[in-house]
Parts: C-alpha cells; structure tokens; sequence
C-alpha cells in the first residue's frame, strides 16, 4: 500500500493537478499528517470570476479558506472594455495590469499601437472588430487571440505577435510567414474556402479546428505530422494516410463511410458527429481507441460491434440497446428520459452521464428507476438552471451511490457520501460544507439557487 503522507508536498502538488477539487480535499483528509500540511501541497481550481467576498463566507469550507485566500492574489484580471461607436482604443484607455481582455461583441473601431497593456495575455477583439491590425497594435506577449468571422482584413508580417499559442479567426489569406512562430493551436471559426497544403501551417502546431464543411480531399502530408487533435468535417471520404498518425483526439461530421486504416491507430478519443449513421464495425477502428461519441442520427445500435478497448461511450440517445455496448464498458454518456430502466449494462460499468436535461423533468418515487448497482458515481448536464431539488433527492437515497455531480448554466455542484452519516457538498467556486447525508434527504428549501445553502441551514 502508498503511504501518500510519505511523498514530499512537490509530489503532491503533481498528483493533485490531476483531480478535481472535490478530490483534492479529500485527498487531505486521507489522513492526520496530510490534514495538517494540506496548506503546503494543496491549489484549487478556482477560474477567473472568483469574487473576493466568498473567502470569508461561512459556506467556504473553513479549513481551506487561507489556501483560496492566498490564491485570490493569483487569479488573472480580467475586463470587460465597452466602448462608444466609433470611439478609439488609445493608450491609456485600458488599466495596465490587465491580463484577459475583452472588447463588447459590437466594437469595431481602431485600436492605436501600444494601446493595449503589454501585460494582456489572452484578448478578444469581439464579434463585430473588421479594422486593420497595424504593427504593435497587439501586446508584445499575447498568448492568446480571438477574432470572429467578421474580421476580413488582411495579415500583414509581424501583425500577429511571435508569442501568440492560441489563435481563433476567420480564414483569411495568409501565408506562414504571417503566422506567429510559436502557435501551438489554431481554429478557423468559419471554415476555409482553400485547401491545406503541406508545409502551410507551422511545424510547432499541436491542435487544428476547422469549423464548417471542408470540401477538399485529404491527402497525405496536407495535416502536419506534429497534430495530436484534430477537428474537421470532410465531405470526401477519408483515405487511409491522410490523418496522420500520432493524432490522439480525433472529432469528425461528416455522412462518410469510414475505410479500414483511415482513422490512425495512435487515435484515443473518436468523435463521429452528429451525422454519421452507418453501421460500425470493429475493423475501423484503432487498437488504442478508449472514448467513442455517436451522434443523435445514429441507428444502427442492433448491427453494429464496438471493440473491447473502449472504456467510456457518449451517444446522443435515450434508448441505448445493452448489445451496443462494449464489455469493458466504465463510463456511459447518455440522453435522460424519465421512468425508464437502462437495462442490462456491463459489469465494469461504473459511472453515469446524462446530457442535454432540463428542470422540467418530472421524476418521482412512483415511476423513478434507479441506476444499475454497480453505478458509484452519477453526472447530471442541464441546458438551464437546475431547480428540482426532489429529483435529486431520488439518487440521494441510492445506498450505492458515492458521487452525484450536478453541471446547469450557474455552476457545478458535487455531492460525495464520504461515510453512511457525512456527505461533502461542494460547488466549483469551492462553496462547500460537510453536511449530515440524512438532511439532504429532509430539506425542502431551494432559494437564489444557492443548492449547497439551501441544504446547509
């Protein structure tokens, strides 16, 4: 056995960037020694809207509230600019110190060279911006750039900083010499009306999007050898050698058949599209291939095999057929439908996902299925804000369940039964308290959406 306690807070701080927070305070309370050290090793993911007067609320776990508050000094400043029509972006209109910046969707005025602080790293320009880029207009050490498809203005030498890693924009013409030297990845938002040749796109680039149809045929050579994710929806069919290998996360759209060889056997992470509707068969697919994601149009659950090595399946569909789904099986993503049984699944299966819900779901005792008993953990995606308070209480009362996450447009919210009598509760902006599990069964109080307040009065 690993005695964790043992390792130097250095380890620590790697093993944790792995985990989520709620893991990460669990971690700590493995035992006494870790307990009393979690100051040293421990960081949360705190993102960037943090608000100061959550550090001294009584709804941060307190034991933690000096590592979030030595934190605060970290988080990046981020601001919002809104300018008047036509107004000038000049020196001085931005505070220096600024490091994420955002112009209002509708801005499109000139931005003056060495108008934005030299301390900005991540900028976007907003939906409208169509002026000229000139010379130092952008800050020395941007590393990342966001341009809409609005923007058709055209990439002059050195206008694009060297810094830039990250760039988003609308094709425009360019050539390689326009591109920064250090771009590890690039999304063009709308597509592009030409096609990629080899030696185009920069030797350093790790990660391409192309949003919209790509009307070209793939050749080998066309993509850089240096990608391992790429997205793209083909209209040719793909031919064996034009994705090429070394690529580990893989997203089509397309109608396409997939050919045997086409898709590298490097490939961990497939996504088909929302379109793809021909039956599977495991010869398609790469020996290391782990997550599969099938789109809403599929229909072909009945004759199609998946491989063995898959471990996590998302499919757009609330009936998923048992025969569909791989033996090692031990994460399933999945749309929710109300009364319904999810039927025989794999042994190995372990965790639930389900996608695309809405607050309008009427769940209750009488018809309510509860997940198969090998499920620990459960995950439920809203597409609003989450107010059903009596639909969880449901999975609450699931003796196998260890973890319930809920995700809506406010938050995400985890709930983990740490023993039969104390369950965590915690949210992302590291809200939290150690609740008695029986008084999330009892309350039935929802206000402001606060769901961890509500069930820690």
């Amino acid at each position: 056995m690993i005695n964790l306690d043992k390792f130097s807070h250095v380890i620590l701080k790697h093993i944790i960037s792995y985990l989520d927070n709620i893991d990460r305070i669990c971690l700590s309370l493995i035992c006494k020694s870790l307990f009393q050290d979690r100051d040293k090793f421990i960081q949360f993911k705190l993102g960037e809207t943090l608000d100061p007067y959550i550090i001294d609320e009584k709804y941060v776990l307190p034991s933690f509230r000096n590592i979030i508050r030595n934190q605060f000094g970290q988080i990046p400043i981020t601001n919002l600019f809104r300018f008047e029509e036509n107004q000038i972006c000049k020196v001085g209109s931005i505070p220096d110190g600024t490091t994420n910046l955002s112009f209002q969707p509708f801005f499109d005025s000139v931005i003056e060279p060495h108008s934005i602080p030299e301390s900005v790293d991540t900028l976007n320009l907003g939906y409208k911006f169509n002026k000229p880029l000139e010379p130092n207009s952008l800050p020395p050490r941007l590393k990342t750039l966001m341009i809409s498809m609005c923007y058709k203005q055209p990439l002059q030498n050195y206008t694009l900083p060297n810094s830039i890693e990250t760039l988003l924009i609308s094709y425009i013409p360019f050539s390689l010499e326009t591109l920064p030297t250090s771009l590890v990845e690039l999304c063009f938002v709308d597509g592009i009306p030409i096609p990629l040749k080899p030696g185009m796109l920069p030797p350093t680039l790790r990660r391409l999007t192309i949003l919209g149809e790509y009307r070209f045929p793939l050749e080998p050579g066309d993509i850089p050898n240096t990608i391992v994710k790429l997205q793209i929806h083909p209209l040719c069919p793909l031919t064996p050698g034009a994705i090429p290998r070394g690529i580990r996360k893989l997203k089509l759209s397309g109608r396409k058949a997939l050919q045997i060889g086409s898709i590298p056997d490097t490939v961990e992470f497939l996504s088909l599209g929302e379109s793809y509707n021909i039956p599977l068969v495991k010869s398609i697919f790469p020996p290391a291939l782990k997550t599969l994601v099938v789109g809403g149009n599929f229909q072909h659950q009945r004759n199609s095999e998946l491989p063995d090595t898959i471990t996590k399946l998302k499919i757009s569909k609330a009936n998923v057929l048992p025969e569909f789904l791989p033996p090692n099986l031990k994460t399933l993503v999945k749309l929710y439908k109300p009364g319904v049984a999810l039927g025989k699944v794999p042994a190995s299966l372990d965790t639930l996902q389900y996608i695309e819900m809405t607050d309008d779901i009427k769940e209750n005792p009488e018809t309510f299925k509860p997940p198969p008993p090998q499920i620990k953990t459960i995950h439920f995606v809203f597409d609003n804000e989450f107010r059903n308070e009596q639909f969880i209480q449901l999975y609450l009362r699931q003796k196998n369940l260890s973890v319930i996450t809920i995700t809506d447009t406010e938050s995400t919210y985890t709930i983990r039964r740490l023993d039969n009598e104390t369950t965590l509760v915690l949210n992302k902006m590291v809200e939290g308290y150690l609740v008695p599990h029986q008084k999330l069964l009892e309350t039935n109080q929802f206000t402001n959406h606060k769901l961890i307040r509500a069930w820690m009065r």
